[in-house]
């Protein structure tokens, strides 16, 4: 259940821009800039389950109340990303088990693996975070275009925040 100091440092810096990028960047209703989901997948490997989902929980909630946003919305994301991280870990990076890297980065899995991996994680995410933020009468054609930018967005973000994860020793 260890984590690092430069990783600690690096979750909080990046906890940090989120905050910023939310209260500071106005993107209007289509697209929501979104990190958390970069943190969550970050959790050490050692973290069951039971560890990911209430930490998940208070950082999505920590979010939710630093930004202004409707509380629980992130916090809920945050919760299924935390449940569902390792079974997308090793269905898309790892599905013979042989791949040790568990910090996922462009470094560790390449950019095509880790691409794939960051679209699948932003995609469920975003998906949540959206039908619960937008819970209304909707057009669904709405939400599902709201989510396709978002995650693009944010998988693009994720792919450069991840050339700066430092190193495990």
């Amino acid at each position: 259940m260890r984590i690092s100091l430069a990783h600690l440092v690096y979750y909080l810096l990046v906890f940090v821009l989120q905050v910023l990028l939310t209260n500071l960047v106005d993107t209007g209703l289509w697209v929501t800039l979104t990190l958390l989901p970069l943190i969550v997948i970050g959790f050490p490997a050692t973290w069951d389950v039971r560890i990911t989902m209430p930490v998940g929980f208070v950082l999505g909630l920590m979010a939710d109340l630093a930004t202004g946003g409707v509380p629980g919305t992130s916090a809920a994301a945050c919760v299924a990303l935390a449940a569902l991280r390792e079974p997308l870990y090793r269905g898309i990076v790892s599905p013979d088990g042989q791949n040790p890297a568990w910090t996922p980065s462009v470094r560790t899995l390449g950019v095509w693996t880790y691409l794939k991996f960051a679209l699948a994680v932003y995609a469920l995410y975003m998906l949540v975070f959206v039908l619960l933020d937008g819970f209304t009468l909707t057009p669904v054609l709405f939400i599902l275009a709201r989510t396709a930018l978002s995650t693009l967005a944010g998988v693009a973000l994720a792919a450069l925040l991840s050339l700066f994860i430092p190193e495990r020793n």
